[in-house]
């Protein structure tokens, strides 16, 4: 998950302003390795509660 600034279209459909983005991006691969589905989706910060851990 990565963090984004919104473009001025993203921030008049979703009626934010100053907030950041968070997108998560997914990749499904088929038995060749091969990418079949690329999907990307973005939470508005202050409407998303997330936490982040490494290992």
């Amino acid at each position: 998950m990565t963090a984004h600034i919104p473009t001025e279209e993203q921030e008049e459909n979703l009626k934010i302003k100053n907030e950041a983005l968070l997108k998560d991006s997914t990749y499904l691969y088929d038995q060749e390795e091969c990418v079949i589905e690329y999907d990307e989706v973005y939470y508005v910060s202050s409407r998303y509660g997330y936490f982040y851990t490494s290992i």
